[in-house]
């Protein structure tokens, strides 16, 4: 829902009037640590980042952006276009959808009530949800410990089994008492998503895109700003995550390959352009041809 002028000028002015207690010291140390125009989009962040997680990762979300507002402070251009850009996708990069947080989305009462108000389910009627999941080898194998992950996706007879029982997808009625106890306890995997291959990979992916973001603001401001918004191509789940990805290192290759060319922010942001008019990446690697 998009705020009017004067919420958002509120929760500038008041970062802590939007937040619950255990948020309280992170809302002040947005108003202290960071500028204006980018305050309620890390307001957003945080609380987001504690929905997914709990409230030290809301922090590590803070934390992560500080070389980012650094970098602006002493190379921008005023603006602090990049720290926004930088601060939007890294929330949704931070909060991306594994097993636990998919499950955990779909048991929520909100959605519930969403899915009866589109159906307009009448209050004399029953109401059953089932979802229609095709879960690959790569998604048990992210949710588990990193060195187990690993293990899983290399024993091929693993992998092979799990392919074969998944392959014609599987239906569950969440509505149903096993249907929803089963997403209720993937759901409270949330204690273990640090130790998991999902977690360690994305937090390293992410760090490795924020130091080329730093890298770029100081001698070309346009192109951080290219290479943070480019984090739009990571989005989805499963097939839709994957192919983001591979378009994503596509644009990424082309950043270190012609950055040294004048008009490199412009054709990064026609390669992200294409790269997000389709899913499977057709369009891009037209271009790249």
């Amino acid at each position: 829902m998009k705020l009017s002028p004067q919420e958002e000028l509120a929760i500038i002015n008041n970062p802590k009037s939007v937040v619950g207690f255990k948020l309280q010291d992170l809302a002040g140390r947005i108003k202290a640590e960071f500028p204006e125009p980018v305050i309620v989009m890390l307001v957003n962040g945080i609380k987001r980042c504690a929905d997914y997680q709990d409230v030290a990762y809301a922090g590590q979300y803070l934390n992560r952006l500080l070389s980012v507002r650094d970098a602006e402070a002493q190379h921008g251009d005023g603006t602090s276009r990049v720290l926004l850009e930088a601060a939007r996708y890294t929330a949704l990069w931070m909060t991306y959808e594994d097993t636990i947080r998919v499950a955990d989305l779909k048991i929520r009462r909100t959605r519930f009530n969403r899915v009866g108000e589109e159906a307009q389910v009448q209050n004399d009627q029953i109401m059953q949800i089932r979802e229609f999941l095709h879960p690959r080898s790569e998604e048990f194998a992210d949710t588990l410990p990193t060195a187990l992950g690993r293990w899983l996706l290399r024993t091929k007879a693993v992998t092979g089994i799990i392919e074969r029982l998944a392959k014609n997808g599987i239906v569950l009625q969440t509505t149903s008492i096993r249907g929803y106890i089963m997403l209720y306890f993937i759901a409270r995997l949330k204690p273990i998503r640090r130790r998991s291959l999902r977690f360690n990979l994305e937090q390293e992916r992410m760090d490795q895109w924020i130091v080329l973001i730093n890298r770029e603001i100081a001698s070309n401001y346009e192109l951080a700003y290219e290479i943070a918004e480019c984090a739009n191509l990571i989005k989805g789940y499963g097939d839709t995550h994957a192919n983001g990805w591979r378009n994503f290192i596509l644009v990424m290759e082309q950043v270190v390959s012609l950055r040294n060319e004048s008009d490199v922010a412009a054709r990064i942001s026609e390669l992200r352009k294409a790269a997000l008019a389709d899913e499977d990446g057709t369009k891009l690697r037209a271009i790249l041809a």
